[in-house]
């Protein structure tokens, strides 16, 4: 039996930003995970928030989402969710910026603007 454990880098970029109702600062940690993947295996990255850093009890959104960047090839980004998935068919170290527009926490009502997150995507051979 072979088993594969895989070990993830995250890079991710913090945001202040301050809740007038609770008069805290926050941190959002928006990020894809997982970013690393294996050539002819599918893989599913989604849009996360930390949530041991984000407004307690918050449901976080965005109104949509971009990269800027090269995906690994076979994988596809879907605007709406931030998600990336599909099969790499190719091995390499791919670099994306990722922009969500309009982020808030859907249940409060407070806005965050547009945030970005920085994450190099490891495809294995």
């Amino acid at each position: 039996m072979f088993v594969r454990i895989a070990i993830t880098a995250v890079l991710a970029f913090s945001v202040a930003a301050t809740s007038t109702a609770a008069a805290a600062d926050y941190f959002w940690n928006l990020y894809h995970f997982p970013v690393s993947g294996r050539v002819g295996y599918h893989m599913v990255s989604g849009a996360k928030a930390a949530k041991e850093v984000e407004p307690p009890n918050c449901a976080w959104g965005f109104e949509s989402a971009e990269i800027q960047g090269d995906l690994p090839p076979g994988l596809t980004f879907d605007s709406k969710t931030g998600r990336i998935e599909g099969t790499p068919r190719q091995p390499g170290v791919w670099v994306l910026t990722t922009t969500y527009h309009n982020v808030q926490c859907t249940n409060t009502g407070q806005a965050y603007g547009d945030r970005s997150d920085r994450d190099e995507f490891h495809i294995e051979p």
